[in-house]
This record gives C-alpha cells, structure tokens and sequence, in this order.
C-alpha cells in the first residue's frame, strides 16, 4: 500500500503504524487496539501520534477516514 500525504509525498510507515491505521479505520478506541493488539494504550497513543505527524493530519477521524478510503482504492 502506497500512501500519500497532503503534498503528495509518499510516505513510508511502520507494519505497526500500518496495522494500527487500519484499525482506526474500523472505529476502534485506544483502549480497544491496546487490547486487540496485546500492547499498552500509552503505546498506541504514540504510535496514532506518529500516524498523525506523518500523515500530516490533526485528528484520529481524520486517520479513520483516510484508512477507509485507502481501504477502498485497494479492494476494488
């Protein structure tokens, strides 16, 4: 999966951060990733602050919709 950033910037993630994107795609709380995940919420707090910074992006909606859409392109 390629993803682009706001000045069409490609930017490279993690696994991690790749599998953390995708679960905030689906709605979940950090809570609830910690758990999935077997990690601690203050992990998962860095790892969405990373997501963001990257992504260039101010809020987790803002994350979940884009990993939505990038979920979108590519199950078509």
């Amino acid at each position: 999966m390629v993803l682009v950033g706001k000045n069409l910037e490609i930017i490279v993630l993690s696994q991690i951060l790749k599998h953390i994107l995708k679960i905030l795609g689906e709605g979940l709380s950090n809570y609830e990733i910690a758990r999935k995940l077997y990690i601690s919420e203050n992990t998962v707090k860095k790892h969405v602050s990373n997501i963001l910074s990257k992504l260039e992006l101010s809020h987790r909606t803002q994350a979940a919709l884009y990993a939505q859409n990038m979920e979108l392109r590519y199950t078509l």
